[in-house]
């Protein structure tokens, strides 16, 4: 299926040079309402009302911003990619997937105030394998390669409309080269009890990767190791930030 990941229409006029700059300006303000302790949802809702901004540059600013605290404590777990040789790395299988399917659809990123990597798409319940599925997941794999992990361990859900099996599928096929590092790959299905929805399953993922008590963006890794990708991404944030 040929598609063009996390990208609609309005993006080009949403995210132009020109309402980029007014996003820093509403970023900003909901910074400065958040690390106050109002709530992200409503400081996005408050400041997107003043700035007149549409759904999707909401939540391109509540994506992009973290509190003090926050950004503290993701620092204090953050390992950089030089130091994750011969260690097991846990993945989120499908967010991870996604945000490189978006990379390689040449559509819109942003590059967050916490280190990472995040894309617009909204895909629970509704994902299917697309054209660079199997480019994204080499790109994931040849860049843990070059970090020398030791182990990768990929979780994957099993609810049936998220086709699991299909990314499983694509992630075997981007395996399909000669690599005895690659025998170290092990994919996870995690499940949810019957009757539960996308969003309990993500609560079930939340849990056990915050159990890990280092983390690591791969996706930025994978930008950093192809250069030309990385001018794709959009910087979202205030001046004063950065």
């Amino acid at each position: 299926m040929i598609a063009k990941r996390g990208c609609v229409p309005e993006d080009e006029r949403n995210f132009s040079p020109e309402s980029l700059e007014r996003l820093k300006t509403a970023s900003g303000h909901v910074l400065y309402l958040i690390n106050e302790g109002y709530d992200l949802k409503q400081a996005c809702t408050f400041v997107g009302n003043h700035f007149l901004l549409s759904e999707r540059q909401r939540l391109a600013i509540m994506r992009s911003v973290a509190t003090r605290d926050q950004l503290e404590g993701r620092r204090k777990k953050r390992v950089p990619f030089a130091e994750l040789a011969g260690q097991a790395v846990w993945i989120d299988g499908f967010n991870t997937v996604i945000t490189l399917e978006v990379m390689l659809s040449d559509s819109i990123l942003f590059s967050c105030m916490d280190g990472t990597v995040r894309d617009l798409a909204a895909l629970r319940g509704t994902y299917r394998i697309i054209d660079v599925t199997e480019s994204a997941v080499r790109a994931m794999l040849d860049c843990l390669e070059e970090a020398q992990v030791g182990e990768v361990h990929i979780l994957l859900d099993k609810l049936p409309r998220v086709h699991s099996a299909a990314a499983l599928s694509a992630g075997k096929t981007g395996m399909a080269d000669d690599s005895s590092w690659r025998n170290s790959v092990r994919f996870h299905a995690l499940s949810v009890p019957n009757g539960c929805s996308e969003h309990d399953f993500h609560g079930v993922l939340a849990a056990v990767c915050g159990k890990c008590t280092l983390s690591v963006s791969v996706a930025s890794g994978v930008y950093r190791v192809v250069p030309p990708l990385w001018e794709h991404i959009r910087k979202l944030r205030a001046a004063w930030i950065c």
